[in-house]
């Protein structure tokens, strides 16, 4: 396994390659004759809500999906598959209406994100390569995804929901997840678009209630809704 990284060496199995996250680099060799790619690039949406951030978090994401389809048109054995990832916050904020994926987006600057996101993806040419697009709900993982620093909002007694914490939270757990990203590669009737959620969402208020517990925490006072709803 081969993972770029802007970050540099980090505790993964496998080569780890410099990559910017929006260039074609020497990189690229490394997609020739390769099983699959998998594109999780882009800017996390917890950053502080300046124009500037919230420019790069779109940005982040359009460029290296460009950049990651003309590694590929460039090689002469192209990989088998190509996954890439987009969120359920295309959907907006829903309420407690049902979304799959016939669904159209709905309206926020998530949504418009995400949008953006799977029109750059749309928008590469990959002859012969199998195509799969993956929203995925909030990852939950002890050691990453959104549990770790919401978690350590709980334990400093800032777990309150957010706003009126009636907007509902699709999530999955980490190791759910890498499971669908395996299954989109190793099965060829995998094509197109998929939802990523575990069955079971819950509201803001209940996710939030849930997780103080867990923590020994007691109630949070509510904070306002975040920059990026």
């Amino acid at each position: 396994m081969i993972v770029l990284s802007r970050r540099g060496p980090r505790n993964v199995r496998g080569v780890v390659i410099p990559w910017d996250g929006s260039t074609v680099g020497d990189w690229a060799k490394s997609l020739e004759d390769s099983l699959a790619v998998v594109n999780l690039a882009g800017k996390s949406i917890n950053c502080r809500p300046t124009a500037a951030n919230r420019i790069e978090v779109v940005r982040s994401r359009v460029a290296s999906v460009q950049a990651v389809g003309e590694a590929i048109r460039r090689c002469r054995r192209p990989p088998r598959i190509v996954v890439q990832t987009s969120a359920v916050g295309i959907y907006g904020d829903a309420g407690d209406r049902v979304c799959d994926e016939s669904t159209p987006p709905g309206g926020g600057s998530l949504s418009e994100t995400c949008r953006q996101w799977e029109k750059a993806f749309e928008e590469i040419a990959t002859p012969g390569v199998r195509r799969v697009v993956v929203r995925l709900g909030v990852v939950l993982g002890r050691e990453g995804g959104a549990f770790p620093p919401l978690a350590g909002l709980a334990r400093w007694f800032l777990g309150g929901s957010v706003g009126r914490g009636r907007q509902y939270t699709s999530w999955l757990h980490l190791a759910d997840a890498v499971r669908i990203y395996r299954d989109t590669i190793d099965r060829d009737d995998f094509r197109g678009l998929y939802v990523a959620v575990s069955p079971q969402p819950a509201t803001n208020a209940q996710f939030m209630r849930e997780l103080r517990a867990a923590l020994h925490r007691p109630w949070s006072p509510p904070v306002p809704l975040g920059p990026f709803a």
